[in-house]
């Protein structure tokens, strides 16, 4: 059962349920996974997805030779697109979405025309709450996973996904949310600290529900690892998930920029020692926040340290694409270092502005020579060379980190 834990920590979440699983019942990846031989030949590539209308035969061609797809298994056109690149890359590992909190279907639609009750309502105006005020986030309805009901269709739907043909398992979204003060969902569970515990419990017997029915059904990665929680959520991510989707690799504010960065780099490279877990690594395609002053003395919500609001990959709407594609350009080596230092058996990158393939392909799939490189596997984990700094060696590259001066270095063979 989870224990209440509460420990010192500038910035950090640290009031939540604890799962402490011992390393040999940890959740092992799905054999279908383990029999697909992971290869340190070239970067392993991994990409979410998703279009409004069918992939042409060019998308097809391109996303094919990736090595993980990330879409949408919850309508019939991104199903019938995810089955064409599985057709022409058998060996791709195809996943679907769900999230933990947001409904992305939407009002009047799919599941809220059915069950409205399963959704959350502000405690004082009895509105539905939504996944923001405006846009269209204020159309999108929050999971109440109060309702037994709505728990079990929730579980229910992981395994139908799973079991979709063509793909091979679920990528879980929103684990953040459902477990801080994130203000939709405080509006209707309550603000104090016994409303969001109470509340967190709850998604932890949902997670472990999940585990318990669906962890042979396929893969079961969770957009978990956050540096704000005091153990990143390693412990979820050994528990109730065969691996995580690391989305905020890095944080906006340079005061607690590498503070934040070296436990996130710390925790991946002890997944990656500790073996089994499969990591999908997407950082900002832009540069990193100037160099601060250091973490000391500096007093950061701690919602807004795991769900900061100003960390898009690359703001497109005052720049043109060709200055975007400039910035990712600029700042792809220092991105890649990171995945490099941190990458275990089973991890993968992506490098990205924008998830919408309706965009420039160089924004969403970005075609650099690194990527064709022999790599090799590496000599063994990173070194940590300073509290900042880490070096690492494969059989054709050598990276070096430098995270207080935001400087990488990566020597091909």
């Amino acid at each position: 059962m989870p224990t209440e834990q509460v420990a010192p920590g500038l910035s950090l979440f640290t009031h939540y349920p604890r799962p402490d699983i011992p390393v040999d019942q940890r959740p092992l990846l799905p054999e279908a996974i383990r029999r697909r031989a992971f290869s340190w030949d070239r970067i392993p590539r991994y990409l979410a997805v998703h279009k409004g209308s069918p992939f042409t035969g060019a998308d097809i061609r391109t996303l094919a030779t990736l090595d993980v797809l990330q879409t949408n298994a919850n309508n019939d056109l991104n199903i019938t697109s995810a089955q064409d690149v599985k057709k022409a890359n058998p060996n791709l590992i195809v996943l679907g979405y769900r999230n933990l909190i947001i409904d992305h279907d939407r009002f009047e639609r799919g599941l809220f025309r059915e069950h409205p009750e399963w959704f959350l309502k502000d405690r004082e105006t009895g509105e539905y709450v939504t996944m923001g005020p405006t846009g269209v986030c204020a159309e999108k309805p929050l999971f109440d996973l109060r309702i037994p009901a709505m728990r079990e269709w929730w579980v229910n739907d992981i395994r139908r996904q799973c079991r979709t043909p063509g793909f091979d398992g679920v990528l879980i979204d929103a684990l953040a949310k459902v477990m801080t003060n994130w203000e939709p969902k405080v509006q209707a569970v309550g603000r104090s600290d016994k409303d969001v515990w109470d509340y967190t419990a709850l998604v932890y017997e949902t997670l472990q529900a999940n585990m318990r029915d669906n962890a042979g059904e396929g893969l079961i990665v969770a957009n978990a690892i956050r540096s704000g929680y005091e153990d990143c959520l390693k412990s979820y991510v050994d528990a109730f998930f065969h691996g995580s989707y690391l989305e905020w690799v890095e944080q906006p504010y340079p005061d607690l920029y590498e503070d934040h960065l070296v436990r996130t780099i710390d925790t991946c490279i002890k997944i990656g020692v500790e073996g089994g877990k499969f990591l999908c690594f997407n950082p900002h395609a832009d540069d990193p926040p100037p160099p601060g002053r250091g973490a000391d003395g500096c007093q950061i919500p701690p919602e807004k340290t795991i769900m900061p609001a100003n960390v898009d990959a690359v703001d497109r709407t005052t720049r043109s694409d060709e200055e975007v594609v400039a910035r990712m350009r600029g700042a792809f080596e220092y991105k890649l270092a990171i995945y490099l230092v941190c990458a275990c058996e089973y991890s993968y990158f992506s490098y990205a502005s924008t998830h919408c393939a309706d965009h420039d392909s160089r924004l969403w799939f970005p075609e650099y020579p690194e990527f064709d490189r022999p790599l090799g596997e590496p000599a063994g984990p990173a070194v940590k060379t300073g509290p900042y700094s880490y070096e690492r060696e494969f059989k054709h590259v050598r990276v070096t980190l430098d995270l207080k001066a935001r400087r990488a270095g990566i020597e091909w063979g």
